[in-house]
């Protein structure tokens, strides 16, 4: 090869390996704080340790194996979401947004309850008993009656939702007073194919539909 040449190939190498070292000095800079503070915040990792990330995270899929926290405003898409729509779920955890049903407190009761006097509708049961007895708390007394046997005793009402009955001197029969009480009862809702509605829980007030 010509010396010339060579010599050429030499300087310009030279040339470009002096301005990469000029580069990598003059870019440097000392760190701003002593070692750990001011380390490069480590990408999200499967770590024991929370990590915190203040832009929006993108992801193809999600599965949360413990707890979750959010805060601030949560989005749920799967374009069955809608204005007023509810998200509903069914038994193994799968979501998706129905329109929730009108209830309606002041139509009619569905068989087998009754009217209350708050306007929504219960089940009515019957108590009998003597001295001070009431109905369960939160339930409406309908009615009430003597319903002892004999002579010399006396019943009356009892306030809210109560009933008394005592044996006078000389009874001859049983003090006793019934009373007819509407329980309050639980809506519930219930999904039908794809679409909810809503039920009167049973008297245990829970709702197992």
């Amino acid at each position: 090869m010509n010396k010339k040449i060579k010599t050429l190939i030499f300087l310009s190498t030279a040339f470009a390996l002096v301005v990469t070292l000029n580069d990598v000095v003059t870019s440097w800079a000392p760190p701003t704080s002593s070692a750990p503070a001011g380390d490069t915040v480590p990408p999200i990792n499967e770590g024991s340790t929370a990590q915190r990330k203040l832009g929006n995270l993108g992801v193809g899929g999600l599965a949360s194996f413990g707890g979750a926290t959010f805060t601030g405003k949560v989005q749920i898409k799967n374009g069955t979401e809608g204005e007023g729509r509810i998200l509903v779920t069914d038994g193994v955890g799968n979501t998706r947004w129905v329109t929730p049903p009108v209830y309606n407190p002041n139509g009619a009761c569905p068989d087998g309850t009754v009217k209350r006097s708050d306007g929504q509708c219960g089940y009515a049961y019957t108590l009998t008993s003597s001295g001070y007895f009431y109905c369960s708390p939160g339930d409406d007394r309908t009615s009430w009656y003597d319903s002892g046997q004999g002579r010399n005793h006396t019943a009356g009402p009892l306030e809210p939702n109560g009933c008394y009955a005592f044996e006078g001197r000389h009874n001859n029969g049983g003090p006793g007073c019934t009373m007819t009480c509407i329980g309050a009862v639980k809506m519930c809702m219930k999904i039908v194919n794809g679409d909810a509605e809503w039920y009167l829980s049973g008297p245990d007030k829970v709702c197992n539909q």
